[in-house]
């Protein structure tokens, strides 16, 4: 490994790259985001997942120190209440990356939360820096110029394709690891050592899989056509010591890093959504668009991958080509690169035959970096002829940009035009190579601030955070930290619910910064069961599987689900009404309290089971209803007689707008169409307006509201997805729950502001009367016995004391895991999935104590095989320390 160190060359091109680095950073970055008074992340994944993860860090490290130095006791945090209605944190936690193996998310735990926003913004910045100095390293390894290496490390660190960071920060990483992995790469292939090589394998392996799955496979490619250039190794016994090599190191690597992401790997294999099939053409013109007109500005590249960079590339890119026969290896690569995007099946190869994305694109800019800095003499020798015909041609592209593109494409033109003017001029000019040098810099940084206003202030500044908002966006908004000590202290063994106005207002992951037993939920990697239970019982939730938002006040499900406290949004006029078996406590800020009346809990009895087959052939509400007398198994028996409490009301259409029926259950529906359904006149009753097998052809809004004479008084909200969207997740029929209505309403409009065609299977209006929701709520607690239960929620355990008086399913609302172990009494027991997605354990009459326990799956099988893949990377070093002592005897 090389020793920087002994480099006086490299810490005084480190020295340039830093300066260089702060006035690109502060002029090209820092000042758009200061001026729009903007933090450096989104409002969607920035903060709900990357920011809240980042604080959640320092929350698990505090909770893991505080096991070990105050209760005494060794134990690794691997169950959290509050994360949703439960999950596994080393597992939730790992999805696109692995924020728990980046030791710059540790420092979260020194850090208060209102200030944590500053820190995190400064940690982006620097993880840019980090971004280009792993690159500078890269090149300085492969014995490029300090200045041509200081130059491509502006392109890297200052393009679009890296400002992905800025919409998903978990990705900046990659940018530091891959050209430190290539660096190890290199020196594996020459057999200069393996250390490096392994090292940063295992590094990327423990930060994302997912990412260095596409690591390897640009390797790979980069493997197989540098082979075609190297006839060292043409003959077949260097061929097969080469492959030996890598093959022996990267099993090693990748064992070493494996372990900490194989529970999360098991759990996202079994995840229904990733059986989802993607569509998609053979070849997309609209990308060779992109990656031409919008080079030097900014414009997407598949899923989540962005495009544009300095336009001084322009002038390494004719260099490199007009040098016929040298550089044939970056040649063929830089082609073959450029060709895989227009080609989508290319994207979902990197995406594990997924839907397309251009995430891959990070290995690109690593490219196009590369070959400004390999051609960077050759730019200032260019002849002026060249140049001013180049210059002629970036005036004809600047055109195509105004006719075929927007502001973005044509600010992709002016600079292109900018650049290649100004290198008309430098090179009719005799100067010294400093004075080129910093010209070409000069010159960067312009291209720079173009392509950083096409990116940020065109592009992103909208959706990033309002600086310094963070802390009230996540934590304070949702009434939480309004509520008083002792009511806080209720929700230590009970959940929360937050009702918004609308869903998306939900501030998602907030429950498990605050340490309260909430719902809201946003991570990729998710329980399969929860999502089908919120799938099978309707809820209005977000559309995409793995984004939940509670359950909406639905008086059943919260009183089932342990909801002690619900916070109601009054901010906006047509909210939703309370549920029934919910009390007023008081109203605060722009909140209403409420509280159950007759108490809840977590865990309770159930004396009847029956067949998870029951829910097959049922609607929600209904299912709701059995739930709540009996408890759903797969072996339980099949369902016999049931009452159902509700009145399903006639309606009528009374008016439409915009909506043609073209076919059986299918429409055409125009923009801001509408449906009038009239019912009877309903009074004081819960009213749930059902649609059942929704779909469209697009993303679609649907807006349920409902009235009395003319007037509406309150709404909901149904956000879908296409079936052929990349995002689609079943999620087909809704209850819009109005909660329970103390007036009357006759009337409920859906509002369609999309258009498309649509279909839908039915549409029902259900209704509940105070003497069904009393007799339904009062056969629960007639089971339920939650007087004769005591428990705590202890982290990885749950302590339960309960008193049967028979034989009875003693039911646990907490999601079912195969992590979960039960012991009833000291002795252990099965546990069985139940109500979809939970946990009942069969206990006889008397007294019991029972001890559920969590311990996270393959988390022993993970310790072993990082363990021993330790081992055998330190013999290997122990090996080549030895050989290399007898090599310098010798």
């Amino acid at each position: 490994m090389t020793s920087i160190s002994n480099h006086k060359e490299f810490i005084t091109m480190i020295r340039k790259y830093t300066i260089w680095f702060v006035i690109f950073a502060v002029f090209s970055v820092i000042s758009y985001f200061a001026l729009g008074h903007k933090s450096m992340f989104t409002m969607a994944d920035g903060i709900c997942q990357q920011y809240a993860y980042y604080l959640y860090i320092g929350k698990w490290i505090r909770k893991l120190f505080g096991n070990i130095f105050v209760r005494h006791v060794f134990e690794i945090p691997m169950w959290d209440m509050t994360i949703g209605m439960g999950s596994d944190s080393l597992i939730t936690l790992s999805a696109v990356a692995y924020p728990l193996t980046d030791p710059f998310y540790w420092l979260s735990a020194l850090i208060p939360y209102k200030v944590s926003e500053y820190f995190f913004d400064a940690l982006i910045i620097f993880k840019l820096y980090l971004s280009g100095a792993a690159y500078a390293y890269f090149a300085y390894c492969r014995k490029a110029r300090p200045n041509a290496i200081v130059a491509g490390a502006m392109i890297y660190t200052f393009s679009s394709v890296i400002y992905i960071s800025f919409t998903q920060a978990y990705f900046i990483n990659v940018f530091y690891l891959f050209p430190l992995l290539t660096a190890g790469v290199d020196r594996l292939w020459k057999n200069k050592g393996f250390k490096l090589y392994v090292l940063m394998l295992s590094a990327c392996v423990m930060y994302s899989y997912y990412f260095t799955y596409m690591m390897g496979l640009l390797i790979v490619f980069y493997c197989i056509i540098r082979f075609c250039f190297d006839k060292e190794y043409h003959s077949i016994r260097n061929f097969f010591k080469l492959i030996m090599r890598f093959i022996v190191f990267t099993v090693i690597g990748a064992g070493i890093g494996i372990g900490f992401q194989l529970p999360a790997i098991m759990n996202l294999s079994g995840l229904d959504r990733l059986s989802l099939k993607a569509e998609y053409a053979l070849i997309s013109p609209e990308v060779l668009k992109s990656l031409t007109l919008f080079a030097f500005s900014n414009t997407g590249i598949g899923h989540e991958g962005f495009w544009g960079v300095s336009s001084v590339f322009l002038l390494a890119a004719v260099a490199l080509f007009a040098e016929r026969k040298k550089d044939l290896f970056l040649k063929v690569l830089f082609i073959v690169y450029s060709l895989s995007f227009i080609v989508p099946a290319i994207g979902s190869l990197f995406n594990g035959m997924n839907f397309p994305t251009g995430r891959y694109i990070f290995g690109y800019l690593m490219l196009v970096s590369y070959i400004v800095t390999v051609k960077y003499d050759s730019i200032f020798k260019i002849r002026s002829k060249t140049m001013i015909i180049l210059a002629g041609v970036s005036v004809v592209y600047c055109l195509l940009t105004i006719i075929f593109t927007d502001e973005s494409g044509f600010l992709s033109g002016l600079s292109a035009i900018i650049i290649t003017g100004a290198m008309c001029f430098i090179s009719m000019r005799s100067l010294s190579d400093a004075k080129k040098h910093n010209c070409l810099m000069v010159l960067m940084l312009i291209s720079c601030i173009i392509l950083g206003y096409a990116h940020f202030q065109l592009y992103l500044l909208s959706a990033e955070m309002e600086f310094g908002s963070c802390y009230d966006y996540l934590l304070n908004s949702n009434g939480v930290l309004s509520m008083t000590d002792s009511e806080r202290a209720d929700l230590a063994d009970n959940r929360f619910d937050y009702v918004p106005f609308v869903i998306d207002d939900v501030p998602l992951n907030s429950s498990m910064l605050l340490d309260v037993n909430g719902y809201d939920f946003y991570n990729s990697n998710y329980n399969n069961d929860v999502d089908k239970y919120y799938n099978k019982m309707a809820i209005i939730s977000n559309p995409i599987g793995y984004m939940y938002d509670g359950l909406r006040g639905r008086d059943y499900l919260e009183m089932m689900n342990g909801t002690e406290y619900i916070v109601i949004d009054t901010a906006h006029e047509g909210h939703l009404c309370a549920p029934y078996s919910y009390e007023f406590v008081r109203s605060y800020d722009n909140f209403d309290l409420y509280r159950t009346k007759s108490g809840t809990s977590m865990v309770y009895f159930y004396d009847e089971a029956v067949s998870d087959s029951a829910l097959d052939n049922m609607d929600p509400i209904s299912a709701e209803e059995l739930m709540m007398e009996r408890c759903f198994l797969e072996d339980g028996p099949s369902l016999s007689q049931f009452e159902e409490m509700h009145e399903i009301s006639d309606h009528s259409i009374v008016e439409s707008s915009g909506i043609t029926e073209i076919g059986e259950n299918t429409y055409n529906v125009e923009a801001d169409s509408y449906l009038v359904l009239s019912t009877e006149e309903i009074s004081d009753s819960e009213i749930i307006v059902y649609l059942d097998k929704i779909n469209a052809d697009d993303f679609y809004v649907v807006t349920a509201s409902l009235g009395y004479d003319g007037s509406y008084f309150a709404h909901d909200f149904f956000e879908g997805k296409a079936q052929d969207d990349m995002y689609y997740h079943w999620k087909e029929t809704c209850a819009f729950d109005f909660g329970f209505v103390e007036g009357r309403a006759d009337t409920v409009r859906l509002y369609f502001n999309k258009p498309g065609t649509y279909s839908w299977e039915d549409i029902r209006i259900y209704t509940r009367s105070p003497e069904q929701i009393d007799e339904t709520v009062s056969r629960f607690y007639d089971h339920a016995d939650i007087n004769d239960i005591s428990y705590e929620l202890d982290g990885n355990h749950i302590h339960i004391n309960a008193a049967a008086d028979k034989a009875k399913y003693l039911y646990v609302a907490v999601p079912y895991s195969a992590g979960w172990s039960a012991t009833v009494d000291g002795e252990k027991v099965s546990i069985s999935r139940a109500n979809i997605g939970f946990m009942a354990i069969s206990v006889g009459e008397g007294v019991h104590d029972v001890e559920l326990t969590y311990k996270t799956p393959y988390l022993t099988e993970s310790v072993l095989i990082t363990t021993g893949s330790l081992v055998v990377f330190l013999v290997f070093i122990a090996i080549d320390r030895k050989r290399k002592s007898k090599d310098a005897k010798s």
